[in-house]
């Protein structure tokens, strides 16, 4: 199934925001990678995604982010990264061991989390300005033969700089008003495209060093499917 959702900047002054149509079964990984591009930013610092809603009811907050290089660092410095792939992490203790040096979440499908219309979660990318977007899911269809996912099907307004402070973003806010929508959906759409063969790249990457150096055997006692994990949302 193919999901649309708005994604919606807070508190920068003027509205901006985007609808994007994706895949279900894309993984909070990809979808970072759709945000970045929606918004013309460049991934250089980190993010998170917090469910607030999920399956039509309120729900404490689920928290989804990347292993940052500081925590990547420090637990090399500390000898646990080495430590998770020694011969002696393999006992009792290494799931624990292992999820300590990797967070998986981001590389769970967004139809976990995203079940019905109306489900929700906040987006944060940590500028200097602590740039955040609200996500809704607005409409689950059915996906169309002659389209390419993902989509962007409508815009309004520029994304500010991620390099600019709060300030220089509320003192550029009127730069930022756009009233060619058509024009900045296909510009968007442009660069949506170009990201097929990074994601498809990053994802048989991360099959290829996973095999490389594990057996989903050894290290978990319940293997993640993905397949069978809302694979038809």
């Amino acid at each position: 199934m193919i999901y649309e959702f708005r994604l919606s900047l807070r508190d920068i002054g003027i509205p901006v925001w985007r609808d994007i149509q994706v895949d279900c079964t894309d993984s909070f990984h990809d979808f970072n990678t759709y945000i970045q591009a929606l918004f013309d930013w460049s991934s250089i610092f980190e993010h998170r995604f917090e469910i607030t809603r999920s399956g039509g009811v309120e729900i404490p907050p689920v928290i989804i982010e990347e292993t940052s290089m500081d925590e990547y660092e420090a637990l090399d410095e500390e000898g646990d990264f080495a430590d998770a792939f020694s011969e002696d992490s393999f006992d009792e203790n290494y799931e624990l061991d292992y999820e300590e040096a990797f967070d998986e979440d981001e590389y769970r499908p967004i139809g976990s989390y995203f079940v019905d219309v109306g489900d929700q979660a906040t987006y944060t990318y940590f500028t200097d300005a602590v740039l955040e977007i609200e996500i809704i899911l607005t409409e689950i269809v059915a996906a169309q033969e002659d389209a390419t996912y993902p989509l962007c099907t409508g815009a309004e307004n520029l994304a500010p700089e991620e390099m600019d402070d709060r300030g220089d973003i509320l003192q550029k806010k009127a730069k930022l008003i756009s009233v060619k929508k058509e024009e900045l959906v296909a510009a968007i759409n442009k660069e949506l495209a170009l990201l097929g063969d990074a994601i498809s790249y990053d994802s048989e990457y991360e099959e290829f060093q996973h095999d490389l150096h594990f057996d989903d055997d050894e290290i978990y006692d319940e293997p993640y499917d993905a397949e069978s994990d809302n694979s038809d949302c």
